[in-house]
C-alpha cells in the first residue's frame, strides 16, 4: 500500500471516528449560552438585522437586560447563526449537524496541511485521526454556541493553505484569497488575530521540503519577501480593529476585572492548564476552579511557573529536531496568546475553557504525528510502534466517549461542572438555577447555599436565593429578601431590573416602577433603567411618560435601537395622567 493510499485510509478512519463520536450530539439539547444567543435571540429572526451584525457586539440583543457590553465583535459568526436559524429554527438537531459538518471539513483541511508540512500523507493521516478524537474539542463541537471556534478554524486552515499555494506559485490571487479567509476568521472570533504570528513562526522555523505547495527554493532574500507576504494580514487586522472600534467604541475591552499585574501572575497557571488538557484531556468541564493569583509570593504562582516552563521545555525538546513538529509549535502555542492576554477582562471563575484549545489541538495533532513518524524512521520494532500508537488513540477515544455526555442537557452539564469544580460559584449558581427551573427547590436551595459559602458577596446568588425562598413560601417578602443583595452591590442596575420583571410577572406594575425608581436613585442614571421604566409605563398605558423615558434612554445611549423603535411605534402619544 502506497503512502498516499495509507494517508487517505487514515483520513477516512478519522472522519468515521468523528461522525461516530459526535453523532450522539444530534440528540443533545441547547445548553448554557445557546438559550439567550440562539433560542431567545430576536436578531436571528429576520435578515433585516444583518446590518446590525456589523455595527454592534454579538450580545446586543440583550442590551435591555443591563448586561455589560461584551468585547465580542463577530459579524460573520452571527451570519452563520442566522443561516442555521433560517434552516432549522430552534430544533437543536440541525444545529448540531452543521457543527459536525464543520468539524469534518476541518479534519479534511488538516489532512492537507499536515501532509504538506511533513511531505508525508501518512503523517497527515495520523494527525487527522488524533485531531478527530481529541477530547479537548468536545466543547467546540458539542456546544452549538462554540461553533465560532469551528468556523474560525476552517477559515484559518483555508487561509494557511492559500498562503502555502502563494508561496509556491507567487500568484497574487492565492494571497488575496488567504487574506480574505483570514478576515472571515476574524469576523468569527477575535482569537484569529494570532494567525499572522503563526505565519511568522512558519517563515522562520520551517525549512521547506518538496511538497504539493512548497517545492524547495534556494534563492531569494528572506526578510523583504516575508514583509511583502505578511504585510497584507496586518492591514486586514488594522481594518478589523477600525470596524471593531466603530461598533464597540474600543479596540480591546472597556472594563477590567483585575489589574494587568494580577493577570500576568495568573498566566503561568492558565498556560499549564491548557498544556495539561492538550496532553492529558481528562476532567473536562464547562467551568473550572482556576482563580486569579493576587500576589507574587503565592505558592500557586511558583508551582504554575515551574510546571509551565517544564512543559514548554519538554515539548520544545521533542519537536525541535522534527521539521513538521517545529512548524506545528506555532499552532500549539500562539493561539493561546489571546485568551492569556484577556485574563484581566474575564469574569472571576471563568478564566479558562477547553474551546480555546481548538487551534492548538491541530498543532498538537501534527506534532504527535510527526514524532510518531520520526520514531518509525528510527527503526523501532514493529510491536513497540503499534503499542504506542494504539495506546494514544485508545486513551483519547476513551476520554472522549466518557466525557461527551455531559453536554446532552443543561442539568447534566452543570452537575458535571460542580463535580469537577466544586468551589466554582458559576458552576453552583448555574446548577441551582437549572434545578429551580425544574421545580427542584430543595436542590436549588442546597446549591445556592454551597455557592454562598464560597462567595457570600455575590449579589446574583443572593438575589436568586431570595427568589427561590419566596417561591417556596409566598409569605416571604421578596423585597425584604432582595435587600440583602442590594446591600452588596447597590450600584448594579441589573438587580433592580430583575426584581422589577419578577414583580411585573405578578402584575405588580406600580411596585415594579418603584423598584426602577429606586435603582435610578441608588445605581445612577442609566439607559437600561430608563428603558425598563418606559417599558413598564407602556404596558400600563401611560404612553406619554413611556415616550419620555425612551427619549432619555437615547440621550444616554444613542445606539439603543430598541428605544428608537418603541418611539417610532407611537404614532400619536396618548395623554394620560402623570404618575404624580
Amino acid at each position: 500500500m502506497t503512502p498516499r493510499t495509507q494517508g487517505r485510509l487514515l483520513l477516512g478512519i478519522a472522519i468515521v471516528c468523528a461522525v461516530l463520536l459526535y453523532a450522539r450530539t444530534l440528540h443533545f439539547d441547547f445548553v448554557y449560552d445557546d438559550w439567550p444567543q440562539i433560542v431567545r435571540n430576536p436578531h436571528l429572526q429576520s435578515v433585516s438585522y444583518i446590518p446590525q451584525y456589523f455595527t454592534e457586539d454579538v450580545w446586543s440583543q440583550n442590551q435591555s437586560l443591563s448586561l455589560d457590553q461584551s468585547t465580542y465583535y463577530r459579524p460573520v459568526f452571527l451570519l452563520w447563526l442566522l443561516l442555521n436559524r433560517s434552516l432549522f429554527g430552534i430544533s437543536p438537531a440541525g444545529w448540531h449537524a452543521t457543527s459536525l459538518g464543520l468539524e469534518t471539513v476541518a479534519i479534511c483541511l488538516l489532512f492537507i496541511v499536515g501532509t504538506n508540512l511533513s511531505g508525508d500523507p501518512v503523517t497527515g493521516g495520523i494527525a487527522t485521526l488524533i485531531f478527530a478524537i481529541h477530547p479537548a474539542n468536545i466543547e467546540s463541537v458539542a456546544w452549538v454556541s462554540s461553533s465560532s471556534e469551528l468556523l474560525m478554524g476552517v477559515f484559518l486552515l483555508l487561509s494557511f493553505l492559500s498562503f502555502l499555494r502563494f508561496r509556491a506559485s507567487g500568484q497574487t490571487t492565492n494571497l488575496l484569497l488567504s487574506v480574505f479567509t483570514f478576515a472571515l476568521a476574524l469576523g468569527c472570533k477575535e482569537t484569529a488575530v494570532s494567525f499572522p504570528l503563526i505565519l511568522i513562526w512558519h517563515e522562520w522555523s520551517y525549512r521547506r521540503c518538496d511538497s504539493e505547495f512548497e517545492p524547495v527554493q534556494t534563492t531569494g532574500t528572506k526578510h523583504p519577501a516575508m514583509v511583502e507576504r505578511l504585510g497584507p494580514y496586518f492591514v486586514a487586522i488594522l481594518i478589523y480593529f477600525l470596524f471593531r472600534i466603530a461598533a464597540l467604541g474600543y479596540a480591546f475591552g472597556s472594563v477590567k476585572t483585575v489589574s494587568r499585574t494580577v493577570a500576568l501572575l495568573t498566566m503561568p497557571s492558565a498556560l499549564f492548564f491548557y498544556l495539561h488538557h492538550l496532553v492529558v484531556p481528562s476532567g473536562l468541564s464547562c467551568f473550572y476552579d482556576l482563580s486569579y493569583i493576587e500576589t507574587a509570593s503565592s505558592a500557586k504562582l511558583r508551582i504554575g511557573l515551574l510546571l509551565s516552563i517544564l512543559a514548554v521545555g519538554l515539548i520544545w525538546l521533542l519537536a525541535r529536531r522534527v521539521q513538521a513538529g517545529r512548524a506545528a509549535l506555532g499552532w500549539v502555542f500562539l493561539p493561546l496568546l489571546p485568551p492569556l492576554a484577556g485574563l484581566a477582562q474575564f469574569q472571576r471563575g471563568d478564566l479558562v475553557h477547553d474551546r480555546y484549545l481548538y487551534l492548538s489541538t491541530m498543532g498538537f495533532a501534527v506534532l504527535v504525528a510527526a514524532l510518531f513518524t520520526e520514531v518509525k524512521r528510527r527503526n523501532w520494532e514493529g510491536p513497540a510502534k503499534g503499542v504506542l500508537f494504539i495506546t494514544i488513540v485508545s486513551c483519547f477515544v476513551w476520554f472522549s466517549v466518557t466525557q461527551i455526555g455531559a453536554w446532552r442537557n443543561k442539568l447534566a452539564l452543570y452537575r458535571r461542572a460542580v463535580q469537577i469544580a466544586p468551589r466554582s460559584v458559576l458552576a453552583l449558581d448555574n446548577l441551582a438555577n437549572e434545578l429551580y427551573r425544574q421545580k427542584d427547590f430543595v436542590g436549588a436551595i442546597s446549591a445556592y447555599q454551597r455557592s454562598l459559602a464560597v462567595d457570600p458577596t455575590s449579589w446574583k446568588t443572593n438575589f436568586a436565593f431570595a427568589v427561590t425562598l419566596v417561591d417556596i413560601d409566598s409569605s416571604n417578602d421578596l423585597v425584604a429578601e432582595f435587600d440583602r443583595a442590594t446591600h452588596i452591590e447597590p450600584w448594579n442596575a441589573g438587580q433592580y431590573i430583575l426584581l422589577a420583571r419578577i414583580l411585573e410577572q405578578q402584575n405588580l406594575l406600580w411596585d415594579a416602577e418603584k423598584t426602577i425608581d429606586l435603582g435610578l436613585v441608588v445605581a445612577g442614571n442609566s439607559a437600561e433603567l430608563h428603558f425598563e421604566l418606559g417599558s413598564l409605563m407602556e404596558k400600563r398605558g401611560d404612553l406619554g411618560d413611556a415616550r419620555a423615558e425612551y427619549q432619555r434612554t437615547l440621550v444616554l445611549d444613542p445606539q439603543r435601537q430598541d428605544a428608537a423603535s418603541r418611539i417610532t411605534s407611537f404614532v400619536r402619544p396618548t395623554s394620560r395622567p402623570s404618575r404624580e
